[in-house]
């Protein structure tokens, strides 16, 4: 099932969303990171709906990047979504392909 982002980042950088729950520590603190670091994103926060668990989870069951969280019986969230369809779950790394725009 192919995911594929729409949104275009128009500063010139790599469109990114995070994807996440509000009941994720983690995900609470990379959104204050991105807000710090003036980091435009877009938040999917995927326990909204079931509409959105569905779409979080068939691109969690398509994409082996999952894999190892799952492995280790994790979400594997926060996750970082690109408009490239690149996926990392460093926040480090996600804040700085979107500075560089680097694909």
């Amino acid at each position: 099932l192919p995911i594929i982002l729409v949104n275009i980042f128009i500063l010139g950088g790599l469109f990114m969303k995070l994807l996440g729950t509000p009941l994720c520590i983690l995900c609470e603190e990379a959104e204050k990171k991105l807000h710090a670091e003036n980091i435009q994103y877009e938040y999917f926060n995927f326990t909204e709906s079931i509409e959105n668990l569905k779409w979080f989870t068939a691109l969690r069951d398509s994409r082996p990047e999952f894999d190892l969280a799952k492995s280790d019986k994790r979400i594997g969230i926060p996750c970082f979504l690109f408009e490239d369809n690149s996926i990392t779950f460093n926040l480090d790394e996600a804040i700085a392909k979107t500075k560089s725009g680097k694909k």
